[in-house]
């Protein structure tokens, strides 16, 4: 809305807007400054559109944005339309890739998230399954683990999505696979998961067994081989990662980690659901 001249007086319509009866009170709730004409009232309006967008990040921190909406005045008043223009991928499993935390998202008198057309906003990948070996013996595993978020919400249907794109859970790291046997074992650590997950270790050089190979921008990655042991893969976008496996020894075998969410917290307002990728609300 916004203050018009038609139909009716500039008057009526301001007294509409702003909901103040004198022009110096509606002029200060439109922003203006006093004294000044009825007729500077025209066009203006009490809230103030805001745009915002976020290019193109394979680390990107979730703590950027909302820096960024600290830093604005008169967020009750304020429609924050933030725009995704190029695939961002959190930085870390620990944290959503975009947190529409409750301060200061919950300030604002709205919230529009719009991802563009062929761009992803997606959790990071979690780490695949390790090894301990120690002089060609296995020792342990180090689990895998899950892939982060790709949005938290916690600002419920304030917050309205567009998501002309993908938003996608990072896929969870792949477990690992060990054949003991009486002198020397096989020992396959697994593959991170899908965005970017790191590989699963053999641990220090020398020690035994293999390696995973990490995840890309685009893909899972793959559990390493030796023997009989075999690492699981990372999982994809928005997919668990596969456990570990074995034949031939005594067999040790550790699971898959689980996927993170495309989107969490609470239900936002869908104004176009597109391509999800993980559990969502």
């Amino acid at each position: 809305m916004a203050v018009t001249t038609s139909p009716g007086w500039i008057g009526s319509s301001s007294v509409t807007e702003t909901g103040q009866r004198w022009m110096s009170a509606a002029r200060t709730s439109l922003r203006l400054t006093n004294p000044g004409y009825m007729s500077g009232q025209a066009g203006k309006s009490v809230e103030q559109n805001v745009a915002y967008s976020i290019g193109a990040n394979t680390a990107y921190t979730n703590a950027t944005l909302i820096s960024y909406a600290n830093g604005l005045t008169n967020r009750s008043i304020t429609n924050l339309t933030i725009t995704i223009t190029g695939t961002i991928i959190s930085n870390t499993t620990g944290a959503p890739c975009l947190n529409f935390s409750a301060a200061p998202f919950n300030e604002f008198k709205s919230v529009h998230l719009i991802i563009n057309s062929g761009v992803r906003v997606s959790g990071r990948g979690g780490n695949g399954a390790s090894l301990t070996m120690t002089s060609g013996i296995w020792k342990a595993f180090v689990a895998a683990t899950a892939g982060g978020a790709a949005i938290t919400n916690s600002i419920g249907t304030k917050l309205r999505i567009t998501n002309n794109g993908i938003i996608s859970g990072g896929g969870g790291g792949g477990g690992g696979g060990a054949c003991v046997y009486d002198e020397s074992d096989d020992g396959a650590a697994g593959g991170g998961g899908c965005p970017l997950g790191a590989a699963g270790v053999r641990g220090a050089t020398n020690n035994g067994g293999v390696s995973g190979a990490a995840g890309t921008a685009t893909g899972a990655g793959a559990g390493g081989s030796q023997g009989g042991a075999r690492g699981g893969n990372g999982g994809g976008f928005g997919a668990a990662g596969a456990a570990g496996s074995a034949s031939g020894g005594s067999h040790k075998t550790s699971a898959g980690a689980g996927a993170g969410a495309a989107l969490n917290g609470s239900a936002p307002t869908w104004a176009a659901l597109g391509t999800i990728q993980g559990s969502r609300l």
